[in-house]
């Protein structure tokens, strides 16, 4: 409880110290800009200035679009070759299970045959 209104009042002392800080640098920069030659070339820098930083902006979010969906593909090659694993292994031991089937079956349907075969032998 004490902590959150530490912070809060923190907060609140610097959101004045940079309203404040705004407010100084606002009236100095509009005392250079109202000089003829003074005013015109910082008016230039800073438009060249802000559409540098626009251009880098954007080409630094266009890589890190680029490395996401980089990373989003590999991870998903990982699942599809994690799923096509397990699935093969899953369709590995189910045609051993089926191969083993068909040895009983095939063992079931000849053991009558055969103890037939050997009670009839005794019969005659």
């Amino acid at each position: 409880m004490k902590s959150d209104i530490a912070a809060f009042i923190l907060t609140i002392l610097a959101t004045v110290v940079i309203a404040a800080t705004v407010l100084v640098v606002n009236s100095n920069i509009i005392q250079i800009l109202s000089e003829p030659l003074a005013g015109s070339l910082l008016g230039i820098v800073g438009i060249i200035t802000t559409t540098i930083v626009a251009i880098t902006i954007f080409l630094m979010q266009k890589k890190a679009d680029h490395r996401i969906n980089q990373m989003i593909e590999e991870e998903h090659r990982r699942l599809v070759l994690r799923k096509s694993f397990w699935i093969g292994l899953v369709l590995k031991e189910l045609e051993a299970v089926k191969e083993k089937h068909c040895k009983a079956l095939k063992y079931v349907n000849e053991c009558p045959a055969k103890k037939h075969d050997e009670t009839s032998s005794f019969m005659i």
